[in-house]
């Protein structure tokens, strides 16, 4: 039998699941209304539009609604959101969007992107904790500061950032 923890890459070896979805399984008990996985309330689902929604392409499209689409996400999709932030005088094309299932995912994406193993990642204290989710794979190092009482504490990172300037950690 192969061993197939030997074969994991080292930050697989040291994952333990996503928090927020371990939240979630606590949420099956109707009588929890939880703030901490930010799920809306199902009284604001707009079930009857949805619904009418689904049956207009299923009945008009069902081919294409059944098949893969393509790596970059629909262009219906990737054109109505170029459209809506047109309306703000935001010009893009489709190279300069991305879609992402959840804020999370996007998090995970950028954090993929940009963060090297013992990278400072500056954050708000309290911060979303699925940022640190997503962030934590690429092993960073978390520096956090306070919140101010309208927000983030902008002079509060910027001692952090110039100290570290001024004596950066060489973990080489």
């Amino acid at each position: 039998m192969i061993d197939w923890e030997k074969r994991y890459a080292h930050n697989m070896k040291q994952y333990d699941g996503y928090a927020i979805g371990k939240t979630f399984s606590y949420l099956s008990d109707p009588d929890i209304i939880s703030l901490a996985g930010g799920l809306p309330s199902p009284d604001v689902f707009q079930t009857s539009a949805f619904r009418a929604a689904s049956e207009k392409i299923l009945s008009d499209d069902i081919a294409a609604v059944m098949q893969y689409s393509a790596i970059p996400g629909e262009q219906a999709l990737l054109d109505a959101v170029i459209g809506f932030l047109k309306r703000d005088d935001i010009h893009l094309d489709k190279h300069n969007l991305l879609i992402t299932t959840s804020g999370q995912q996007g998090l995970d994406l950028a954090g993929r992107l940009f963060i090297n193993p013992g990278d400072i990642v500056l954050v708000d204290r309290p911060t979303f904790a699925g940022a640190l989710t997503a962030f934590r794979m690429e092993n960073p190092r978390f520096m956090g500061v306070d919140i101010a009482p309208d927000g983030t504490d902008t002079q509060g990172l910027e001692k952090i950032i110039v100290r570290q300037l001024s004596c950066p950690v060489d973990d080489n």
